[in-house]
C-alpha cells in the first residue's frame, strides 16, 4: 500500500513512518522540505496543486498560530487535502482529546476537521498526550522544560488531568482500520489519567521552593506576551486545551478496545 503522512518529521510522525515501512509499505511523506525520494511538497499556509498516487491519507500535520495567521489555516488545508483523494479512499486523521472542551481554538479546530473525515466514513482518533519512541516531543517537551526549571516546583491551578496515549496504540489502531475496513471515532487513552505534577515529580523530584499559579491567568499573559512578540517557552493554546472539567466523560469514553496497552510506570520509567 501507498500510504500519504503528513507530519512525519518528528514525534508520532516519525515514529508511523518506520512502522509502516517495516510492514513493507510505502511511505510517502508529505513535508514543506522535500528532500529524499519519497518525499512530497505539502504546506499548510498553501496547499495547493496536490498530485498523487496514494492509497491511504494518516493526516498528523498541524499548523501552530502565530499572530496575524488567518484562523482557519489547518482547517483550509485539510480540506485542499482530502480533495486530491478520491471518495473512497482510506483517510485517517490524529485528532487530540482537546477537542472535548471548546475553550480553545486548538480544540475547536480539531473538532471541526474531525467532522470532515467522518463524514467520509474515515478514522478519527482522538488521542491524549502522545509519547514513545526515541525523543520527547509536542506538550510533554513544554513540561520537560517546566520540570528541569532550578530549585523550582511550579504547580498550576486546578492540576490539569492528563491522558496518555503511546505511539504503538496509535499505530495498531490504523492497523486495524486498513483490516476491517471500518471508519469511525476512536478514544484512544489511558483510563486512569495522570496529573501535571505527578509528571514534574517523576522528572525531577529535587525541588525547594514551590509556586502554586492559575492556570488561567498563565495563559492570558502568555497571550499578551505573544500580541507584543515576546515568545514563550510552550505553545500557549494547546496548553489552553488541557484546561477541561471533562475527566470523567473522557475516562469513560475510554472503552477496553480502545485503552493504552501501556501502564503509568511504563510512561514513568520511560520519561526519565
Amino acid at each position: 500500500m501507498k500510504i500519504a503522512l503528513t507530519g512525519a518529521s518528528s514525534g508520532i510522525g516519525m515514529y508511523l513512518l518506520e512502522r509502516f515501512e517495516a510492514r513493507g509499505h510505502e511511505v510517502i511523506n508529505f513535508t514543506r522540505r522535500p528532500a529524499g525520494k519519497n518525499d512530497k511538497y505539502f504546506n499548510i499556509e498553501n496547499p495547493e496543486n496536490l498530485s498523487h498516487d496514494c492509497d491511504l491519507l494518516i493526516h498528523l500535520g498541524w499548523r501552530y498560530w502565530d499572530i496575524g495567521d488567518a484562523t482557519d489555516l489547518n482547517l483550509v488545508a485539510t480540506i485542499k487535502l482530502l480533495e486530491s483523494f478520491p471518495e473512497k479512499s482510506k483517510i485517517v486523521f490524529l485528532s487530540s482529546l482537546s477537542a472535548y472542551t471548546t475553550q480553545s481554538r486548538y480544540g475547536n479546530e480539531k473538532l471541526l476537521i474531525e467532522k470532515l473525515f467522518l463524514a467520509r466514513h474515515g478514522l478519527v482518533i482522538r488521542a491524549g498526550v502522545l509519547w514513545g519512541g526515541h525523543a520527547i516531543s509536542g506538550i510533554l517537551s513544554t513540561i520537560h522544560k517546566i520540570a528541569k526549571i532550578p530549585f523550582l516546583c511550579l504547580h498550576l491551578v486546578p492540576d490539569p488531568i492528563l491522558f496518555l496515549t503511546h505511539y504503538e496504540d496509535i499505530f495498531e489502531e490504523i492497523s486495524e482500520y486498513l483490516e476491517v475496513q471500518k471508519g469511525g471515532l476512536v478514544i484512544s487513552g489511558n483510563q486512569r489519567p495522570v496529573s501535571f505534577v505527578e509528571i514534574l515529580h517523576t522528572i525531577n523530584r529535587k525541588k525547594f521552593m514551590h509556586l502554586f499559579l492559575p492556570l488561567k491567568p498563565v495563559i492570558v499573559l502568555a497571550r499578551i506576551f505573544n500580541a507584543i512578540k515576546l515568545k514563550v517557552p510552550f505553545r500557549v493554546d494547546s496548553l489552553h486545551g488541557v484546561l477541561n472539567n471533562r475527566a470523567v466523560e473522557i475516562s469513560t469514553a475510554i472503552n477496553s478496545r480502545s485503552a493504552t496497552s501501556n501502564t503509568i510506570e511504563e510512561f514513568k520509567s520511560w520519561l526519565v
